[in-house]
């Protein structure tokens, strides 16, 4: 993505990519799998607040329970999140999202006051959960109109590792992103969070 002369690097040098690395992802825990749940850290999405309660209650009631960390409103600061990010197997996010920069690569999830998760946080992330639903405005947007590598938020936890990731392409309403909660861990009972998700693959 870089410019160079009257294109982009991409345009002109050949890049190889090494296609046999290995994800740097962590190995979900079968026996105690951990969720890290932030929720509206602005403080004005009601309906993602519940949402996610009912979540983390789910989370509570499925066996085998999980460990759950939930970040909500204050408590979801940049270094409480980054910390716990690579301790977890799935990441959900019920908040505000920016899609901003060249190809988006300065896009971030907006956390409380005016901490954010940027794209370079996410890489910097040692080991990134295998799971991952981002319920924020465009957190799957990439911008087509360059040639150079679109990066977004989603693009982001794929590059980094994750397995599957859920996002949006579009803003997001409250309630919305709040029906989608529900149904996507709530339809069965008998269904961990991360096999919901892996069947959304």
């Amino acid at each position: 993505a870089l410019p160079w002369g009257d294109s982009v690097l991409l345009a002109s040098i050949e890049v190889v990519y090494g296609l046999d690395l290995q994800p740097n992802r962590r190995s979900p825990r079968s026996d105690s799998p951990v969720a890290l749940l932030v929720s509206d850290p602005q403080r004005n999405l009601p309906h993602a607040r519940r949402a996610t309660n009912k979540l983390l209650n789910h989370l509570q009631s499925v066996q085998p329970k999980w460990s759950s960390h939930l970040l909500d409103g204050r408590r979801a600061r940049l270094d409480k999140v980054s910390s716990l990010l690579g301790q977890s197997d799935l990441f959900h996010f019920s908040g505000h999202a920016v899609y901003r920069g060249f190809g988006g690569w300065e896009s971030a999830l907006q956390l409380a006051d005016t901490d954010e998760l940027t794209i370079a946080d996410i890489f910097a992330v040692p080991l990134i959960p295998p799971h991952v639903v981002l319920l924020g405005c465009e957190t799957a947007r990439s911008d087509q109109s360059h040639r150079s590598l679109q990066l977004g938020l989603a693009q982001a936890f794929l590059f980094a590792g994750s397995a599957v990731v859920i996002a949006a392409k579009r803003p997001l309403e409250d309630s919305m992103a709040a029906n989608i909660s529900n149904s996507l861990y709530l339809s069965s009972n008998s269904l961990q969070p991360q096999e919901h998700i892996a069947k959304l693959r």
